[in-house]
């Protein structure tokens, strides 16, 4: 995420650029907040970059380090944990990150038993 902002969201015209990442729990899971006062996104290209999320299999839209985060928090930890991601061109741009609140052995172990990935 912090890369994106560099490549994408870094906006070289204003001398105050920042960005924040802050971290909380919200019942049993981490929830993640990093927010920018980079480019932002145009609204179209925000709806690709969601639909693409949604649909990797169809993405085309060079978001691959997104779809990548994505992809491997729903293997990880289940469907019901992710990103969303919202953007105003211009003003700035925010992903939310939710995953459960495990030790590594935890999430090793889970993985093991499923036998669908390998760390």
């Amino acid at each position: 995420m912090i890369e994106n902002y560099v490549v994408h969201g870094f906006d070289s015209t204003k001398k105050d650029n920042w960005i924040c990442i802050k971290g909380s729990m919200a019942g049993q899971d981490i929830c993640f907040e990093i927010s920018d006062n980079g480019k932002g996104i145009d609204a179209v290209k925000l709806q690709e970059i969601k639909e693409g999320l949604s649909h990797p299999d169809m993405n085309d839209d060079g978001s691959i380090g997104l779809v990548n985060v994505y992809e491997r928090i729903k293997i990880v930890f289940g469907n019901e944990y992710g990103l969303d991601l919202d953007s105003i061109l211009g003003q700035e741009t925010r992903i939310n990150i939710r995953i459960p609140a495990k030790t590594k052995e935890e999430i090793r172990n889970k993985m093991e038993e499923e036998k669908s990935y390998k760390f």
